[in-house]
């Protein structure tokens, strides 16, 4: 029985082309590859944006947080159903991270919920687009603007997500963050980017993901100049992208379109065939919100004989591969004591973690591999 993975990398011969030729370069660090697709990146949108490749969004996040003076006593909310990285990043900026519960439609943070924790000591939301699926972040970042409160998107699913007809990032926020992670719609092995209309937030951004160095490394040790001396204006970090993971990056915006074409037609297929009273399909794409299909989510409905967990083991002695996207923060041993917060207080988080599961998506997939998949979900449910 052919085993049918969870997710699987589409590398083409021109990312193996790319990075052979940073390979001969004899340069694999920050250079002119990692500007090229930032200067590549920034094509994807209509108006003028600045931008910062980085080493994971996870360090985005921390720098965009960073960059609009996050810190000590301050609040910073966000959703309950997201990977660890979007609170650490506000915990390690030393801010205080206040997890909200989740619209039980969409899975995307609660508007409602956002309403009822903000207080004076409220700096900024993150707002996590859920899977590839835009939060109503026109709503989220009017009502926040009002207030003062800055907005940062967590977009590493949302690579091309489109809301009103823009890419996620173009209107309603103070900064965006993707990742480029392995098993992203766009990968550079590891890394991310910020994006902003604002200068400045980038600016810091570029002078700290590399130790505060007022001089890039390029420029000091093969430009031969004169005058090679540098300082350091900053303490910084080590956040920097490689030319090598930039290489990649390059080849996989090429295919960006044609690999969310095929994205989408796998779950077209999903969406015609995977039909049962016990299951709920995720929302599909409407004149406002058009989702990404990074993830493919569906709701296993518990019945006496039937659960989801009972169904990742079917699927698992089937050889096939599935996830849960997530395990929930109020869920996590060390936010659960750090942040004061429990099961009781996210009872739509709560309710969607013990039924959704994450199905594969992902351009080499198969259309008979995808209906093998539906296939054994609804011999399992029967």
């Amino acid at each position: 029985m052919e085993e049918i993975k969870f997710h699987q990398a589409n590398i083409t011969q021109l990312e193996i082309k790319n990075v052979l030729n940073i390979l001969n370069s004899g340069w694999l660090t920050t250079g002119p590859i990692v500007k090229k697709f930032e200067n590549n990146f920034l094509k994807l949108f209509k108006k003028k944006f600045y931008c910062s490749a980085v080493n994971s969004c996870t360090s985005g996040l921390f720098l965009a947080l960073k960059s609009i003076g996050i810190g000590k006593n301050d609040e910073v909310i966000t959703t309950d159903l997201t990977f660890t990285s979007t609170v650490s990043s506000i915990y390690h900026c030393g801010a205080k991270p206040i997890i909200v519960d989740i619209d039980s439609n969409t899975f995307n943070i609660s508007f409602e919920s956002i309403k009822k924790k903000i207080t004076k000591k409220t700096k900024c939301i993150i707002v996590v687009h859920y899977a590839g699926l835009p939060a109503d972040i026109e709503k989220i970042y009017r009502y926040a603007k009002k207030r003062n409160i800055k907005v940062i998107e967590d977009a590493a699913h949302c690579l091309p997500t489109l809301f009103k007809g823009n890419y996620i990032g173009e209107n309603y926020s103070d900064a965006t963050v993707f990742s480029f992670y392995a098993t992203k719609t766009l990968t550079t092995g590891e890394g991310g980017l910020v994006l902003s209309k604002n200068k400045k937030i980038i600016d810091y951004i570029k002078l700290n993901s590399l130790h505060g160095i007022n001089k890039n490394t390029y420029d000091r040790y093969i430009k031969i100049k004169k005058n090679s001396k540098y300082d350091v204006i900053n303490a910084g970090y080590k956040f920097n992208l490689t030319d090598l993971s930039a290489s990649i990056g390059l080849a996989q915006l090429k295919l960006l379109k044609k690999n969310y074409l095929l994205r989408k037609k796998i779950a077209q297929i999903y969406f015609k065939y995977l039909k049962h009273h016990l299951i709920e399909l995720p929302k599909k794409d409407d004149f406002e919100k058009k989702n990404s299909w990074h993830l493919f989510v569906i709701k296993v409905t518990k019945s006496k004989k039937k659960t989801r967990d009972g169904l990742v083991k079917h699927l698992i002695n089937k050889k096939i591969g599935t996830s849960i996207h997530y395990v929930p923060i109020h869920r996590h041993s060390f936010w659960k004591k750090k942040l004061k917060i429990s099961n009781k207080n996210f009872p739509n988080t709560e309710k969607a973690y013990n039924e959704i599961l994450s199905l594969p998506i992902y351009p080499n997939l198969k259309k008979v591999q995808v209906k093998r998949i539906i296939k054994e979900i609804i011999n399992y449910l029967n």
